[in-house]
């Protein structure tokens, strides 16, 4: 797995991530909802070892495997985090 340096910048350049950029203006939140997100993103980041994007890559690979819901990587990683 992937060590990634997650620091408060890292928290800021998430927000630079198109999919992170994209989802924040998607729910229309304010700057301190984004900010908490943006924490809690860059916390499940951290703790899975994955970018945004490879977490949704692995998401979608599962869901074209047909995997249920309960077989899905994604399951473990909330029950853990």
């Amino acid at each position: 797995m992937k060590n990634l340096e997650l620091t408060s910048s890292y928290a800021s350049d998430l927000k630079n991530d198109p999919i992170v950029y994209n989802w924040l203006l998607s729910i229309d939140a304010s700057v301190n909802t984004q900010r908490n997100y943006l924490q809690a993103i860059k916390a499940f980041c951290e703790f899975t070892e994955k970018t945004p994007d490879e977490l949704i890559q692995e998401a979608e690979q599962e869901v074209k495997y047909g995997l249920l819901m309960k077989q899905r990587h994604i399951k473990t990683y909330f029950t853990d985090f």
